[in-house]
Formats: structure tokens, C-alpha cells, sequence
């Protein structure tokens, strides 16, 4: 089992039937998440590949998780729905829809559930930023390498 990914209910089973088609999922890197250093232009291209790298294996790790997350978002959500439809068929004989609904916050099941519906989609949506924190970042290295690959053959020239 994965147990470097931050799993709920829902994508712990997708995990389990990725390794029974013994489909690998990338580890948490060993090394700390990377930065994109100011100045990228002062950077020798030993370290910038080194970054680029790392950027990587970081979009790999979060991808992932980041998979989890909207797979038990969705789950949560499905959860609520259900707990929802049952409050309104208890409530059936309610006059009208605000009644209803007021019925079901009355449930304790259903705050209760209505709040891992916040706290997943708080967690899916600050992952999400992550990874496109990293995406952006390995955009501004590709592009400054594809730069320095166009200064060498210019100067080549």
C-alpha cells in the first residue's frame, strides 16, 4: 500500500486495484519540494537540470496524490447527496423545498458529513494549487533551457 499519499476511503481501494495490475505509483521524493531560484539566468546548467529534475519527480508524487484527493472529494460528495435524498424523502410531506432542506440540517449525519465535503475539497483544491505551483515552475526551467540550447547553436554558428 502506498502509505507516503494522504488516502481516504475511496481512493485507498483505486490504489489497491493499481497494484493489483501492479501499476507502480511514484514515491514521495526524498528531497525537499523545489524552488525556482530569482535570478534563473545565474544558474549553471548542472543545477538547473538537477531542479528540473526534482520539479519532476515532485509533478509525479502530487499528480498522484492530487488523484486521491478529487477521487475522495467526489466520494465525500456522493456521500452527502445520499444522506440528502434520504433527509428529503423523510420529508416528503414538507410544503416546501426550504423546509426540506431545512430538515436535513437538523440531521447531525448530515453536517457532519457536509463538513469532510469542505475539508476534501479544502485539501483537493490547496493540492492542486501545489501542482500547478510545480508546473509553472518546470515551465520557466524548460524555457530556460531551451534559451541556452539556442545561445549554443547561435554561437555555434
Amino acid at each position: 500500500m502506498a502509505t507516503n499519499y494522504r488516502l481516504g476511503e475511496s481512493s485507498t481501494r483505486a490504489v489497491r486495484k493499481v497494484r493489483v495490475d501492479e501499476l507502480e505509483l511514484p514515491e514521495r521524493p526524498e528531497y525537499a519540494m523545489p524552488t525556482i531560484p530569482a535570478d534563473i539566468t545565474a544558474v549553471d546548467s548542472a543545477t538547473l537540470m538537477d531542479i528540473f529534475v526534482e520539479i519532476n519527480s515532485w509533478m509525479d508524487y502530487v499528480d498522484v496524490q492530487l488523484a486521491a484527493a478529487l477521487i475522495d472529494e467526489k466520494y465525500e460528495e456522493q456521500k452527502l447527496e445520499e444522506i440528502t435524498a434520504r433527509e428529503h424523502l423523510q420529508a416528503k410531506d414538507e410544503k416546501n423545498v426550504a423546509t426540506m432542506k431545512a430538515v436535513a440540517f437538523e440531521n447531525p449525519d448530515f453536517l457532519a458529513q457536509r463538513e469532510r465535503v469542505h475539508q476534501a475539497y479544502g485539501y483537493r483544491r490547496i493540492t492542486e494549487t501545489i501542482y500547478n505551483r510545480l508546473d509553472r515552475g518546470k515551465f520557466v526551467i524548460s524555457r530556460e533551457i531551451t534559451r541556452r540550447a539556442g545561445d549554443f547553436r547561435n554561437s555555434a554558428s
